[in-house]
């Protein structure tokens, strides 16, 4: 049996943000429904999520937004698909989006809840948790409570981000604070920074949410505290969860299967080293890295996460001294990353000058080689429960 307690929108920041605004800027566009699965499948192939491992198993998902990757799911045939949501919004457009989109008649279950209230006995093949975890009060925990929810020897997807692959979205967010009419409402923020960002989006080919949610979701959403990095996510469920997949795919291990027995087994182990080897390789999708020394990724991370702390600090204050610590960092970083990212350089080098000569929306939608750069922002983990 599920029981829930009804989400009032105060547990999350998330659910806090989108509850406040009425809003669930998750939306994507799936006008070309092929399109949109054959991305879905793409995706789960790098987590080792073949359609015959979903067809008449047990789904849970927990946070399916809009319910648009929700329509690939339910049409892989699972037998029984639950969605766990606590966004009044989101819920209603699920519902909408379900029940125009989904094949094969399979009748959803929606749970209107906060994820950290959720309880059932059953347990799942499949366990789903997308783009949630991250900026939570108590994401380890959180991360805990959704994956016991898997069958042992099922399988848990989740998403995890660190200040390497959100970095550009950390400048972002500054240009983005340093362009506030504070007596403006939200509506009225968001569309005038979606004309400072919209160059900078249309660079990316694969863009399929609204430029509107993304100024929402990525420029206003108020990040406290942590990201939760891969590394953090191995931590957190290492008792009782091993690696299998990730996407992007980082993982290799050339290790004889017949050695791969008791406690040579380290499935975890290995993957965070090779996290540590090719942390590098979040900080800008448009390229690809040979890995590198653990330590020098560490030290990586230390900049990124202070520029992330930095920023945070800067959004509420708006104080010039952080402003100018941030441009500090970021230049430091620049001479880090130069030796193998020259364009990633470049572009950290042109958001200093930017700030130097005065943030204005013309500057940064004029911004050259700064506007399309982005991270990995977000990278997907599955694991086998134990």
């Amino acid at each position: 049996m599920i029981t829930a307690t009804a989400a009032q929108g105060v547990a999350s920041p998330y659910l806090d943000f989108y509850g406040r605004e009425s809003i669930s800027p998750v939306s994507q566009d799936i006008s070309d429904l092929d399109r949109h699965f054959q991305r879905r499948e793409a995706l789960y192939r790098h987590l080792g999520i073949v359609p015959a491992l979903i067809a008449g198993r047990s789904v849970v998902e927990f946070g399916p937004g809009s319910g648009h990757n929700a329509c690939y799911t339910s049409a892989l045939g699972p037998s029984r698909y639950v969605l766990v949501d606590g966004n009044p919004r989101g819920i209603e457009e699920t519902r909408a989006l379900l029940a125009r989109h989904a094949r094969g008649g399979l009748k959803h279950e929606i749970v209107p809840s906060l994820i950290e209230d959720f309880r059932t006995a059953d347990r799942f093949d499949l366990v789903l948790c997308e783009a949630v975890l991250s900026a939570q009060p108590d994401a380890p925990g959180l991360a805990r409570h959704v994956a016991g929810f898997a069958k042992p020897g099922g399988v848990i997807v989740i998403t995890c981000m660190d200040s390497v692959s959100f970095l550009p979205e950390s400048l972002r967010r500054v240009l983005a604070t340093a362009l506030l009419d504070p007596a403006a409402s939200t509506d009225q923020t968001a569309t005038s920074l979606v004309g400072a960002f919209a160059p900078h989006l249309r660079t990316l080919k694969g863009m399929s949410r609204s430029h509107k949610d993304w100024v929402l979701d990525s420029m206003l959403f108020p990040y406290r505290g942590r990201l939760f990095s891969i590394a953090d996510a191995i931590a957190a469920l290492d008792v009782g969860c091993d690696v299998y997949g990730a996407s992007p795919s980082f993982l290799t291990d050339w290790r004889w299967y017949k050695d791969i027995h008791g406690e040579a087994r380290r499935y975890n182990e290995v993957a965070l080293s090779g996290f540590w080897r090719n942390l590098h390789n979040h900080l800008d999708y448009r390229c690809e890295f040979a890995p590198r020394a653990e330590l020098e990724n560490q030290k990586l991370l230390v900049l990124c996460d202070l520029v992330f702390d930095l920023e945070e600090h800067y959004r509420h204050t708006r104080a010039p001294e952080t402003l100018a610590e941030i441009v500090v960092q970021s230049r430091t970083i620049a001479r880090l990353v130069r030796s193998f990212s020259p364009s990633t350089a470049d572009a950290l080098e042109e958001f200093g000058e930017v700030v130097g000569a005065g943030i204005t929306s013309t500057a940064v939608a004029g911004m050259r080689r700064f506007g399309p750069w982005f991270g990995r922002g977000q990278q997907y983990l599955s694991l086998i429960r134990k």
